[in-house]
């Protein structure tokens, strides 16, 4: 089966945009297109993987910086701080599907 994206962004935040492919298992697959930075740290409740399609920036997952680019892939393990910036075309998958009530806001975004 081949699974196409919508035109419109499945979610927005201040520096990006996701669009959700429609799966019809439980895990998702998100693409990002983040244009300037994500506007907050933030602590998810379930492991999510990112992979840079395209593009350069930084990740901070934890305490730790990392500088990203094409080909890179990022594993943020459950209930880590984390946030990022960057011109970046991502992948982000989630084993079991968002679920909102596991997203929690910290603080605003100071990379």
């Amino acid at each position: 089966m081949i699974v196409k994206l919508n035109k419109e962004p499945s979610f927005r935040q201040n520096g990006f945009a996701g669009y959700t492919y429609p799966l019809s298992t439980k895990m998702q697959i998100n693409y990002i297109d983040c244009f300037d930075k994500h506007d907050r740290y933030f602590i998810y409740g379930k492991t999510f993987v990112y992979y840079i399609i395209e593009g350069v920036g930084k990740f901070k997952v934890g305490d730790k910086l990392f500088d990203v680019k094409t080909g890179d892939m990022i594993e943020v393990p459950a209930n880590t701080e984390t946030t990022y910036k960057g011109k970046m075309k991502l992948l982000l998958i989630i084993q079991d599907g968002f679920e909102p009530e596991l997203d929690r806001a910290t603080k605003p975004t100071d990379i």
